[in-house]
């Protein structure tokens, strides 16, 4: 079962159109009530999804009237103004508002109240990017994990499919050379396998790794556990 409210899910999608469609697939292969329990919403939601869904997923996008009241503006722009660096998209979940972002959107650009510049990239960053680039080839590797069990897109494939929960990446920090790998719990004996893996591959190339560094996090599943 799903372990987040299906209110929870639609914030954090960046595409609500296609968890409705999972959503209305998974109805239509179990039921009603099962889609309903899976996603810890109501029925009653589930329905009025498979009612408006004629195909497309312009049919189960999110409407609101094409012209709203000046009240409901001035809640957009009181909102807007408190938290400028709110997005439309995070402004309509955060305060569950009825309207599309869409029409947030417009109103938040009808007053002037979007952000008018980009935001610079901070200067340390700059400066650390200069000084990558006159590195050699595979002087330092970053090794990370994420943890995929937090995308909501992914989280009805990952239980219904039993794929892999998380994600090991290995990157060349001066070429951006890119490896991956998949299991279903962070460990040690996981991260041994997954850097042996890339080590073997690159020794098979004929590439000396005697001045690599290896850089992590210092989790759990890179130094093993403390108690």
């Amino acid at each position: 079962m799903c372990p987040y409210e299906y209110y929870t899910i639609m914030r954090q999608s960046k595409d609500p159109k296609i968890l409705r469609l999972k959503m209305i697939q998974y109805a239509r292969t179990h039921s009603i009530k099962r889609a309903a329990g899976f996603l810890h919403t109501t029925v009653n939601t589930v329905k009025k999804w498979l009612r408006r869904f004629d195909g497309s997923l312009e049919s189960i996008t999110d409407r609101s009237p094409r012209k709203l009241d000046s009240r409901s503006e001035k809640k957009i722009i009181a909102l807007k103004e408190q938290l400028p660096r709110f997005s439309a998209r995070r402004l309509k979940y955060e305060f569950d508002l009825p309207w599309s972002e869409k029409a947030i959107r417009r109103i938040c650009k009808e007053h002037r109240l979007n952000r008018k510049y980009r935001r610079k990239k901070h200067q340390t960053k700059r400066c650390l990017r200069e000084i990558k680039k006159h590195w050699r080839f595979l002087q330092q590797i970053s090794i990370d994990t994420k943890d995929l069990r937090d995308i909501p897109e992914y989280w009805i494939g990952l239980k219904s499919r039993n794929l892999p929960a998380y994600q090991y990446t290995a990157r060349d920090v001066t070429t951006g050379l890119l490896f991956l790998g998949f299991a279903r719990e962070l460990s040690l004996a996981y991260a041994d396998i997954f850097a042996q893996r890339i080590i073997k591959h690159l020794k098979s190339c004929n590439i000396d790794l005697s001045r690599t560094t290896w850089q992590s996090d210092n989790g759990s599943e890179f130094v093993g556990s403390s108690s």
